[in-house]
């Protein structure tokens, strides 16, 4: 069980209490895996990224996450580079470094040193266990929203009696817990204490539930990181 933190209980002061979680929105996210040919990078999203690590200070949740969050900004730094007039010559030097693109509801981030094998990479990403696969706090509400839809694939397997499919849809869903929606969670709380909660709603109105339903969502993943399945 993934126990409660002091960014758990910081956010209580934070979120108000609701009586259920379904006010949170329902949408079903699929369960893409990474497809073997890449689509062209798009240099408004790289650019979006590399912002939010060196500019915003944020640090990718991920795989040595915070190793690549402290080479960008000494690469940077390192050149005497300001984010603010020289994002250009940032973006040509970087290219030949990094390779950023949208995938499977977070952000694939590969360097010449870690890239990503075909096959074995597509079943990796599929998992979120890619270590080039890295997501952001603001990522929670989809994160939270696949979390839903792995349950419903589970009740569907248990009332189908097919226990062994549901004993591997209940360990998909403990992973996406603990790589994905519960460091996500304890990111934002870190984020809303450094820039309050007016800032993060205002940059990210689509937290606005994940906010106000946190001790509902997060008393409902521990119970189901406690859950024994076959029992």
């Amino acid at each position: 069980m993934h126990s409660a933190t002091p960014a758990h209980d910081c956010i209580k002061d934070i979120s108000s209490h609701q009586s259920s979680a379904s006010a949170l929105p329902e949408e079903v996210l699929s369960y893409a895996t990474c497809s073997q040919d890449y689509e062209p990078e798009i240099s408004a999203f790289t650019e979006k990224v590399i912002r939010e690590i060196a500019e915003e200070n944020m640090t990718p949740i991920g795989f040595m996450g915070s190793d690549l969050h402290e080479n960008i900004q000494y690469f940077i730094l390192n050149r005497n580079l300001d984010m603010h007039t020289d994002i250009s010559k940032i973006m040509d030097a970087l290219k030949s470094k990094l390779i950023i693109r949208s995938r499977n509801g977070g952000i694939c981030i590969k360097t010449l040193l870690m890239p990503c094998i075909k096959r074995s990479g597509e079943l990796l990403c599929a998992s979120h266990s890619c270590p080039n696969h890295f997501h952001f706090y603001y990522m929670a509400d989809t994160g939270y929203q696949e979390f839903r839809s792995l349950q419903k694939a589970y009740e569907n397997y248990c009332d189908e009696d097919n226990m062994e499919a549901a004993q591997e849809m209940l360990r998909k869903i403990k992973n996406l817990l603990q790589r994905v929606l519960i460091p996500e969670l304890e990111e934002l709380c870190r984020e809303i204490q450094r820039k309050g909660k007016d800032h993060i709603l205002f940059r990210n109105p689509s937290l606005r539930s994940v906010i106000s339903h946190y001790s509902i969502m997060r008393n409902e993943m521990e119970l189901w990181m406690r859950h024994p399945g076959d029992s």
